[in-house]
């Protein structure tokens, strides 16, 4: 018999990083290992390592892509790879190479550069990085490289005064001196302390530290940080010229690379900061000979994020497109393919038994996923292959979820630090209905109100009131209807799919041998006349809930 522990080829209860997160790097060697390179991702990756192998006219890289659509997971991935660091006795960067099968040229690019160029990274998300300023601020991008350039090099960049005096340290090659004289005159090491260096005690030990390690009056540097401060100044030149120094003092074919999440969000069309970014990534380029990188993230294309062209003169657009000229827009194509191969992929049990019940439902499950002619017209299953993959969610249910989540995106549904997206990945979502389905049944489907609960805890609490609410009120007495609410909520926003009674009904289908006769009769009557339009408007516009009860809806109103 089988069951949910052997349907799956892999246990879908582990755990994966569903959400990329720049700074984790908890899990880089499973991240690598189980990343899946589709077609898509593919195709972008040749022409990105054509560009890096050949050293030539760009050092800019902009991967665009809504959510789910694998951007900041790229971005991090490329950042392994490229730095080739080792892990679990694995190279990455090889690693990564090994899992490219079906294009033999890409393959040796990627082993070429590996060879060939020497790498260190520096990712980071910029919109976390940027507690030290202010987006108004047009030095905001500046200052955040300063800080994580500083951090890279162990210094304390979140006071670039204070990494700016380690620095010269460094260059005086007092640095390690400096250290281990101020830990034995203040009792604590210096990366501790460092961040409360307004403290006069520690204030004296740096001045005595100094005098010590550069055989000089403890006089001269009596309250020396502070002098760093007033002294310290930064441009884009400078910070350009160090990176350079550092690139140079590693030998002959190193690069420094810049691997920046969500700068789309942050630069949000504020044109002088997306013309500061380009004359950045271009004095890298011409000061580090073309050895340091800048590989970016955002929710939007680079014609897109710029917003009115009439406000950037046309010459200035221009070299935003020629700086980053790489571009890798990733499109939703390749997400039921990543979903595929890291959660849904069938076991050697597995496969015979599905491809048997689809070989028996085929005309069955034509007949349940068939939607109203109004509207967009959503694609079945190709064939049994299709269903083994996709099983036990239906093929609709990618595209018309990451469509949903676009529209109540774009009317601020969602919370805190993830009102654009989301907390969670398609990967995510889909990994969570799974945990709490159950499987004993091979019969049993996703239902799209399902799909609610994957992103429910994201959700702005004026958003979802009206649907806890009902659940509270209703769930045990009338669950059909606070599963249409949940539906509703969904698809509020998308114009193109239109909710008839049809096409709801063919959203809530959670198994094959249903009574359809039953359950679109259950899905009429909790339908009031006018629902779609009514309701929700109530429910997202004034939070009131306005539906049946029973064998009709009764009126409730919720202030």
């Amino acid at each position: 018999m089988i069951t949910p522990v052997n349907l799956f080829r892999k246990d879908v209860n582990r755990k994966i990083d569903t959400v990329i997160k720049a700074d984790d790097q908890a899990n880089i060697f499973q991240e690598v290992d189980e990343y899946v390179v589709t077609r898509e991702i593919s195709n972008k990756l040749a022409d990105f390592f054509e560009y890096y192998n050949e050293n030539g006219i760009t050092n800019g890289v902009w991967i665009s892509g809504f959510f789910g659509s694998g951007k900041s997971h790229l971005l991090k991935i490329l950042s392994y790879v490229l730095e080739n660091k080792k892990y679990n006795g694995y190279h990455l960067g090889e690693l990564f190479a090994e899992k490219i099968t079906d294009d033999i040229k890409l393959k040796g690019d990627i082993q070429s550069s590996l060879r060939k160029i020497n790498s260190e990274s520096i990712l980071f998300n910029i919109d976390q990085q940027a507690q030290i300023t202010t987006k108004s601020d047009e030095n905001a991008i500046l200052k955040v490289f300063y800080k994580v350039f500083y951090d890279h090099q162990g210094f304390y960049g979140f006071q670039p005064h204070v990494a700016a005096f380690e620095e010269s340290l460094v260059r005086d090659s007092k640095y390690e001196a400096f250290k281990q004289e101020f830990e034995k005159v203040y009792g604590q090491p210096w990366t501790e302390a460092r961040k409360d260096y307004i403290k006069p005690q520690i204030n004296d030990a740096i001045a005595q530290s100094c005098a010590v390690v550069y055989s000089a009056d403890p006089e001269q540097y009596k309250n020396y940080l502070f002098k760093w401060q007033s002294q310290h100044k930064q441009s884009i030149e400078d910070f350009a010229m160090k990176v350079s120094d550092y690139i140079n003092a590693r030998g002959k074919n190193f690069r420094l690379n810049f691997f920046v999440d969500e700068v789309g969000q942050f630069i949000a069309e504020r044109t002088k900061l997306m013309l500061n970014l380009q004359t950045l990534a271009e004095t890298l380029y011409t000061k580090c000979n073309g050895n340091s990188w800048v590989m970016v993230t955002s929710q939007e294309d680079l014609e897109n994020l710029v917003g009115d062209d009439s406000k950037v003169q046309s010459d200035d657009f221009s070299k935003i497109q020629g700086r980053f000229k790489v571009r890798m827009p990733l499109t939703s194509s390749s997400v039921d393919e990543v979903i595929e191969k890291r959660l849904l992929e069938k076991s050697d049990d597995g496969v015979p038994v599905l491809t048997r019940l689809f070989k028996r439902e085929e005309e069955n499950i034509r007949t349940l996923i068939s939607f109203s002619n109004s509207g967009i017209q959503f694609r079945g299953y190709k064939d049994e292959h299709d269903f083994v993959n996709k099983y036990p969610f239906l093929p609709y249910q990618f595209d018309l979820f990451q469509q949903c989540i676009k529209s109540l995106s774009r009317h601020n549904v969602f919370q805190g630090q993830h009102q654009s997206v989301g907390e969670r990945s398609m990967l995510g979502v889909f990994q969570h209905i799974l945990k709490e389905m159950d499987l004993t049944n091979t019969h049993s489907l996703v239902s799209f109100d399902q799909m609610f609960e994957g992103i429910a805890g994201t959700l702005r609490t004026e958003a979802q009131n009206a649907i806890l609410v009902a659940n509270n009120n209703l769930g045990a007495s009338n669950p059909m209807a606070v599963r249409v609410l949940k539906v509703l909520f969904m698809i509020k926003y998308y114009e193109s799919f239109k909710g008839t009674a049809r096409n709801i009904s063919v959203l809530l289908i959670d198994r094959l041998n249903i009574n359809l006769t039953i359950h679109n009769r259950a899905v009429e009557e909790a339908l009031p006349n006018r629902f779609n339009e009514v309701c929700l408007n109530l429910v997202l516009l004034h939070n009131y809930l306005f539906f049946k009860y029973t064998n009709l809806i009764k009126y409730i109103w919720i202030c």
